[in-house]
């Protein structure tokens, strides 16, 4: 019996620690992602700048991080979607004729919506070793 208890015990202890590895790893990819959708804004929103040649940056995301490949192509197109609707009018920009792409993105980066698409996107991540 208490070689039972002391397995239970043991058990619960190791399945407690996984879960909350998995759940900072999760975290942690998550923020990832977030990275990612803000560097995708600026490479999409200075387009005429080809910044994925001078900055590498999106590679590194991929490798570092748990996700399949169509992961990739979900936060570039709404990166895409959202600098395309950005507008300087009624914004502090709007007698430069500017848009505020970066203060914009990492605005949203902050919103409710974002963060939901986010975590949608768990269904996606790989299982950690």
């Amino acid at each position: 019996m208490k070689k039972v208890s002391l397995l239970l015990l043991f058990l619960s202890i190791t399945l407690s620690c996984t879960t909350s590895i998995d759940s900072a790893e999760r975290d942690r990819n998550r923020e990832i992602l977030k990275e990612l959708f803000l560097y995708e804004c600026i490479s999409n929103g200075y387009p005429e700048i080809e910044f994925p040649k001078l900055d590498h940056s999106a590679g590194v995301y991929f490798e570092i991080s748990h996700y399949a490949p169509e992961v990739y192509l979900k936060i570039d197109s709404l990166a895409k979607d959202f600098v395309s609707k950005i507008d300087y009018k009624g914004t502090y920009y709007e007698e430069i004729n500017k848009k505020g792409i970066f203060i914009q993105s990492f605005d949203y980066l902050k919103t409710e919506e974002f963060n939901d698409f986010i975590k949608s996107l768990d269904k996606y991540m790989y299982e950690y070793k």
